[in-house]
């Protein structure tokens, strides 16, 4: 039984393949046996992803696929994809006939890391609440424009950080719900050991590509791009925050989401988010739509608040119900971050992570 995109496994007729496959020598002059079949990575792929094609080619379950061919433990290490070492690196180019330095721009190495940063909905309201337990697979957005349009459907590095919320490409957000049965999507881990189109959902069988989704606000596009290059780098430069290492960067985001989200009645959010919308232009099409719970609500209270910090956070503390600023950033906070960008220069040497 095939496995996908959604929470329930259903019988299903799975998607066609739309693999760029090729045969290749069984050996290499240096004794070391190579796979029956060369799958060539997309551009912006996830090694996941890619990792997922290669296994329907060769019919093995993720698990079989990375334990007999790539030696890797992975009922040990599920998501050994996102920071493979050396040697397992060298051991799928090896096999597989793709460079390493192009199976390693599919990965995470040398990205920054923070504390669970890459957990799914890492920017949503169910962080802070009591759905953040992740259950039957990894949660995820997708942009069903991007699979509609993609000769070899696929999914992108940067949809599996855990927390973006938009489409570069197409500026729209992405969506977390199957098409056709509206079921929260999931992605099985490298541990499974079924047969996986990780392009159709698991519980009505439903291919995700599709229609353009809604647009994203400018703001937010603005936004991720530079918290994705604050990932890749290790290093950000905040509307009235300055330039913090990612670490610092989340801590702040972390603050204030938490803040929000733990303070307040339902009647105070609502009016914050009155607040937000009227203030970015958002129309009442798009307010019915209520994205505040999301990653992409995150990334807009971010994108309003830090526009004029000083003044939009007095606006959320005093909405919200808060004593004081510091209450919505956190002294402990505010004072690393003055203490921090009197070390730090953008020209300057990086924080480690």
């Amino acid at each position: 039984m095939a496995a996908g995109l959604c929470d329930r496994p259903s019988a299903a007729v799975s998607l066609s393949d739309l693999f760029d496959i090729a045969p290749i020598a069984e050996e290499r002059a240096d004794g070391l046996v190579r796979l029956p079949h060369h799958v060539e990575p997309i551009e912006g792929e996830a090694l996941f992803s890619w990792l997922m094609r290669l296994g329907r080619s060769l019919d093995l379950t993720p698990r079989a696929l990375s334990r007999d061919a790539f030696g890797v433990d992975a009922l040990a290490a599920p998501e050994w994809w996102r920071r493979p070492d050396d040697r397992t690196l060298g051991s799928i180019a090896r096999r597989s006939g793709v460079s390493r330095d192009r199976l390693e721009a599919m990965t995470l190495r040398g990205w920054a890391t923070a504390r669970d940063d890459e957990n799914a909905d890492r920017f949503s309201a169910d962080r802070w609440g009591e759905r953040q337990v992740l259950r039957r697979g990894r949660r995820i957005a997708i942009c069903r424009q991007c699979l509609a349009e993609a000769a070899r459907p696929n999914l992108q590095l940067v949809w599996m950080l855990g927390w973006t919320g938009i489409c570069a490409r197409h500026r729209t957000v992405l969506v977390n719900q199957c098409g056709a049965c509206r079921c929260l999507l999931r992605i099985a881990s490298l541990a499974t050991n079924r047969r996986t189109d990780l392009l159709m959902c698991r519980r009505c069988g439903s291919a995700q590509g599709g229609s353009s989704g809604e647009a994203a606000h400018g703001s937010t596009i603005a936004l991720q791009a530079t918290l994705i290059h604050g990932k890749r780098t290790g290093r950000t430069r905040l509307p009235g925050l300055g330039p913090l290492d990612w670490r610092m960067t989340v801590a702040f985001i972390d603050r204030l989401l938490a803040k929000v989200w733990s303070s307040g009645s339902d009647e105070r959010h609502e009016r914050l988010f009155a607040t937000i919308a009227a203030d970015i232009d958002m129309t009442d099409e798009l307010w019915v739509t209520r994205p505040w719970r999301s990653n992409y609500g995150g990334l807009l209270i971010l994108a309003w608040v830090l526009h004029d910090l000083e003044a939009r956070s007095r606006i959320m503390v005093s909405t919200l119900g808060m004593s004081r600023r510091d209450d919505l950033v956190g002294s402990e906070t505010v004072n690393r971050v003055r203490g921090f960008r009197r070390e730090f220069t953008v020209d300057g040497p990086s924080s480690r992570n």
